[in-house]
């Protein structure tokens, strides 16, 4: 199935008279579709109104920003750091991490939108995918249900508790493939990660309600997630 995602991907784009896809990379709305504007360089991008004085900073415009794998108990010691999706449904998660070294400091967070955009597979049932805090570290290329990284165990297979929090921080409902998402972060989240850089472990998606298999687009498409903070 994954080896037919990429030509998934391209058949949806075509139905759209501009190149470029929700969700997809642009310089302006005339390069997305007709109910899609540009925001932030993105199709459907994340449109925050900061109040005057506000820094508005979108942390993943540069896919180097971001880290994302899916983490699979049916091959439990297999990586899929490369795949353009990671699934979410029984014993699938995945995990993805923003790096906020760009982000000034000295600045107060109010505000933070983390933006998905689902691949394929989404959930018409209206039901939820789960957004957990992540406790530990893990690496996007070696990271599996077993293991976090190449010489370390997650305490909780799969990244569940205590290898995350007990409770979700936010929750999303995907209805439709190929769109974007926003989902609003607790600011407190994101302001313990900026006070303690060595904390942020960023956050695991993990099956809700949804009776249907999920794909969230990972930074090896063009539709990765971003995470957009405004700060005064």
């Amino acid at each position: 199935m994954r080896g037919a995602l990429l030509t998934a991907i391209a058949c949806a784009a075509a139905c759209y008279e501009p190149a470029i896809p929700a969700g997809g990379r642009c310089s302006q709305s005339g390069d997305c579709p007709a109910d899609q504007e540009c925001v932030a360089g993105i199709c459907g991008g994340t449109d925050i109104d900061p109040d005057p004085g506000s820094t508005v900073i979108v942390v993943g415009t540069d896919r180097s920003q971001l880290r994302d794998t899916e983490l699979l108990r049916e091959f439990p010691d297999d990586n899929y750091g490369d795949q353009d999706h990671f699934s979410v449904d029984d014993f699938e998660s995945g995990v993805l991490s923003f790096d906020l070294s760009a982000v000034p400091p000295g600045l107060v967070l109010v505000k933070a939108a983390l933006r998905v955009v689902t691949f394929d597979e989404a959930s018409p049932d209206g039901g939820t995918v789960l957004v957990y805090r992540v406790l530990e570290s893990w690496d996007e290329r070696t990271a599996t249900w077993r293991q976090r990284s190449a010489n370390s165990q997650w305490t909780g297979d799969g990244a569940s508790p205590p290898s995350r929090d007990p409770e979700p921080v936010a929750e999303l409902r995907p209805r439709q493939p190929f769109t974007p998402y926003e989902i609003e972060l607790p600011p407190d989240v994101v302001k313990g990660w900026l006070a303690d850089p060595a904390s942020n472990f960023g956050l695991t998606f993990v099956r809700g309600t949804s009776t249907r298999h999920v794909h969230i687009a990972t930074r090896e498409t063009g539709q990765w997630s971003t995470l957009t903070l405004e700060l005064r």
